[in-house]
């Protein structure tokens, strides 16, 4: 759809990194006359790879999307007939707008006056506009609201179940016709805990009656990727029994009582669609047996599951799970499951979301307030939060975001080197550090080295470093602080801070 799109703005993502199927069409799109806008603190190789780039300061995206929508209100060019018919909440919402003039968000975002109103009116002018929004943007205390800004940019505008319109975050367009097998085995569930991935650390560490005595980790590298490592790996270490199933040893495998090494991707036949970004489902033929007793995971947790008494789990092997899981999906569409090993399936290409514009809501409209949200204890309507201040030992706001060589930790299994900090200029020498040089990066509760690359990429005042390096290297993880964010508990990764010093 973003074909459709005669203005595209992506705001804080990176798909040249992160989401290369959206990036091809992201320069076709170009190529045929459409404007690509890339807003993000940081001058992301996306950012670089078109001829609009406007910096923003962290954490300040709600402020800018309300000031837009203060423009485009105040210029008439909002349309009041969508909003009378699908919004709820448009008078709470101008008003919350209304408090951000151009200057007060020039003040706030870094971004020039006359650059965030020239935004605002392309935004509104332009008949088929559509934002692309991504993780970033909600690792922060405020993501929760700065992305409901940022929605209600499409609502008041009625950019919203229209070809080459909406925003864009989760394609989640093959979920909805798969049958979930897992909630019918959640059937044997007799008690739950939840607790947020960023919390993580906390949570075996306080989780009481009963205490956590045992844990399995599959599929993940938690001792890497959680925020503030240093309690969550402290926490995980008094863990009684601890089993991992992994490809390698990573950090959370060395920490495990049991490695139980898991088959890969080639040993086992397996269906592939992603919950997010793309409309593709494919079949995954297994090329060799693994080796010796090695067993993919899923058929370890069916045993282990036979062996508790734990039956009639609606499905007797991998093959059959696979194949339920799918039914509703070929039903729909007649395909025949033997047909899927042949080739991949893509769902409803030209579907455009909320088309009908039936919205899932109390009221099946865009609420822009919500008597939901004032329950849930937060505000009815969406609103910019501030940003969190650094402290006088911890003056530079750390980003952590992925590089494009790793989608996680798995990039780094391997690698030996010291992770590499980025500054910019400015940074740079207000604290005497020189390219290439080392230095040390300290948080509240741990320091790494690393080594210094100098560069515009960066905003002012900033320390960047990728996720994912291991613990011998420097865990960044190990710098960041478990803070959550206002809604979906999030981790709020990049509302950390850190001092840094030139390092022998």
């Amino acid at each position: 759809d973003v074909l459709n799109s005669g203005l595209i703005l992506i705001w804080g993502r990176n798909p040249k990194e992160t989401g290369i199927h959206l990036f091809s069409y992201l320069k076709q799109a170009e190529k045929r006359g459409s404007r690509v806008i890339v807003i993000d603190p940081v001058k992301s190789p996306t950012a670089g790879a078109f001829d609009d780039y406007i910096r923003i300061n962290p954490a300040t995206d709600g402020a800018l999307a309300l000031a837009m929508a203060n423009v485009i209100i105040e210029a008439g060019l909002y349309d009041k007939a969508f909003i009378g018919s699908h919004v709820l909440g448009f008078d709470a919402f101008r008003s919350e707008a209304s408090l951000f003039s151009l200057e007060k968000a020039e003040a706030i975002t870094g971004i020039p006056a006359g650059t965030i109103e020239s935004l605002a009116l392309s935004y509104a002018g332009e008949k088929a506009a559509a934002i692309y929004i991504g993780y970033g943007l909600q690792r922060y205390h405020n993501g929760g609201n700065t992305v409901r800004c940022i929605d209600a940019l499409a609502a008041i505008t009625g950019k919203i179940g229209k070809k080459g319109c909406g925003v864009n975050y989760a394609a989640k367009s093959i979920s909805p016709y798969l049958n979930d097998m897992e909630l019918k085995s959640r059937d044997h569930i007799t008690a739950e805990r939840r607790f947020s991935a960023g919390k993580l650390g906390e949570f075996l560490d306080e989780a009481k009656a009963p205490p956590i005595r045992a844990v399995f980790v599959s599929s993940a590298n938690p001792l890497n990727q959680c925020p503030d490592l240093k309690k969550t790996a402290d926490a995980f270490s008094k863990i009684g029994f601890k089993v991992v199933f992994d490809h390698f040893m990573t950090d959370t495998a060395r920490f495990a009582d049991i490695v139980i090494p898991a088959a890969f991707v080639f040993e086992q036949d397996d269906i592939f669609t992603t919950s997010m970004y793309s409309p593709f489902l494919n079949y995954s033929q297994k090329a060799v047996d693994p080796p010796g007793d090695l067993m993919p995971e899923f058929d370890f947790f069916l045993s282990l599951a036979s062996r508790m008494g734990i039956e009639n789990l609606g499905f007797k092997d991998s093959d059959d799970y696979l194949k339920k899981s799918v039914a509703p999906l070929l039903d729909k569409f007649n395909i025949a499951y033997s047909d899927l090993k042949d080739s991949y399936f893509c769902i409803e290409k030209d579907r455009v979301a909320w088309e009908d514009l039936i919205f899932e809501t109390r009221s099946n409209k865009i609420e822009l307030y919500s008597e939901k949200a004032l329950t849930d204890g937060i505000s009815p309507f969406p609103i910019f939060t501030g940003t969190l201040k650094s402290k006088d030992d911890l003056p530079l706001r750390l980003l952590t975001c992925h590089t494009g060589k790793s989608m996680h930790s798995q990039g780094f299994v391997f690698c030996e080197d010291m992770p590499v900090v980025y500054l910019n200029r400015n940074t740079a020498q207000t604290y005497g550090i020189q390219d290439q040089s080392h230095v040390c990066v300290k948080g509240a509760k741990h320091a790494l080295k690393a080594r210094v690359s100098v560069t515009d990429d960066i905003c002012d005042s900033t320390v960047f470093i990728h996720q994912g390096w291991r613990h011998k290297s420097g865990a960044v993880n190990f710098l960041t602080n478990s803070l959550v964010s206002d809604m979906g508990g999030q981790a709020a990764y990049y509302d950390s801070f850190c001092a840094i010093e030139a390092s022998d």
